[in-house]
């Protein structure tokens, strides 16, 4: 799912413009790296918090403009989706932070 919101959002100025319209007080969904997993768990956590207003954002686009616009509906749409998202950020905050605390020490030690 958080891949497909990428892709509404970053190839669409409109759709940007569409959420910060809709969702004023939210920040822009969080970019996910393939490799780093603390870039997706921190996705899971914005999603599982903000899902509600995002899916509003989504519904009201076009399914007919973009395949990424239909399939992102279509996961808004499923119950499943959100109750996933919310047992993640309610599990997996340990495990994101941990990887932060890794991430950084590591850091410390190649400068």
């Amino acid at each position: 799912m958080m891949q497909v919101q990428k892709k509404v959002f970053l190839k669409s100025p409109k759709r940007l413009r569409a959420f910060h319209r809709k969702c004023p007080g939210i920040p822009e969904p969080p970019q996910q790296i393939p490799t780093r997993w603390g870039t997706w768990l921190q996705a899971a956590f914005y999603y599982a918090e903000y899902f509600q207003q995002i899916k509003a954002v989504i519904l009201q686009f076009n399914p007919d403009e973009a395949a990424a616009i239909k399939e992102s509906q279509t996961k808004f749409e499923d119950i499943s989706v959100e109750t996933a998202l919310k047992n993640i950020a309610k599990n997996y905050i340990p495990l994101h932070e941990s990887i932060k605390k890794l991430e950084n020490s590591a850091l410390s030690r190649c400068r």
